[in-house]
């Protein structure tokens, strides 16, 4: 959930679009040049990650290997870790982004195997990885117990024993949230010349489950209508204390650390989101 949504905020409510009873908005992952636009980090921070991912691997010695990402978008992640010599695999529910990933990874020569799956739970026609990695900060977006323990079963079932797994987190230093707002109408262009406008409101979140809710609505007219999309998430609010008694208390998995996303150093407190790494285990562990 990264990229360059705005921070002013206002109280009034947005005119949204009307819909039809039982209609429901498009997503802005149907559209990969807008999630580009908007919500997909930058490459200085693409490239700063991967080169920190690729630190990490090194001080467990894979140098390079074979790596699947997982909730992979239009495959920026995947595209500078292929620059890299590294053999990727791209996974992402969304037949839109995965057609835009197939693309990008064209242009700039590359290869990459790309598989339309689910991020919870997935199999796939792979040999064992070396590494998995899961960006942009949308793990927290794996909300429940049992998608939780379907996630990281179905992590380990293409891990090598000793394979890494690389998780972006969101600082979440607001915590669930306990308002509501809503950003400011802000417009950006695509190289294609479409003006986009979009907003982020933030609701209420729900203090028993510790998630927040917000959504992005961006609206645009694509040449032959106006079209809304709206997205709506409900992200679990992790802290590093949390997230390793979650580790602890899974038997397949050891936890190796938090890293900060930009040099792999563990000083993460500075940083708006941070990297989680595990390894897979065979052995039971004591707790």
């Amino acid at each position: 959930m990264q990229g360059k949504i705005p921070v002013q905020v206002r109280y009034e409510k947005v005119e949204a679009m009307s819909k039809s009873a039982g209609e429901e908005h498009p997503s802005i992952w149907d559209y990969p040049e807008f999630y580009e636009l908007l919500l997909q980090a930058p490459d200085s921070q693409i490239n700063a990650e991967i080169s920190t991912i690729v630190t990490l691997l090194k001080g467990h010695e894979i140098r390079p290997g074979r790596v699947l990402e997982r909730g992979c978008g239009p495959a920026a992640h995947c595209i500078e870790l292929a620059k890299r010599g590294f053999a990727v695999v791209g996974l992402d529910r969304s037949p839109a982004m995965l057609q835009r990933a197939q693309q990008k990874a064209e242009a700039e020569g590359v290869s990459l195997a790309l598989h339309c799956r689910d991020a919870t739970s997935f199999n796939i026609p792979e040999d064992a990885f070396d590494c998995v990695i899961f960006m942009s900060e949308t793990f927290p977006l794996v909300r429940t117990d049992e998608a939780l323990l379907s996630h990281f079963a179905s992590v380990r079932a293409v891990l090598r024993p000793g394979g890494l797994y690389i998780v972006d987190i969101d600082r979440s230093k607001e915590g669930v949230g306990v308002d509501r707002s809503i950003t400011e109408i802000q417009s950006a262009m695509t190289a294609d010349g479409i003006k986009v406008e979009y907003w982020l409101e933030s609701y209420p979140g729900d203090w028993v489950t510790g998630s927040g809710h917000l959504a992005i609505v961006c609206r645009f007219d694509d040449g032959k209508r106006t079209v809304e999309t709206r997205d709506e998430w409900r992200p679990r609010r992790d802290c590093p204390t949390h997230l390793t008694w979650l580790i602890r208390s899974l038997p397949d998995w050891e936890l190796v650390g938090f890293f900060s996303p930009m040099d792999g150093q563990s000083q993460i407190e500075h940083f708006d989101h941070y990297f989680m790494m595990v390894k897979a285990i065979d052995t039971p562990k004591s707790v």
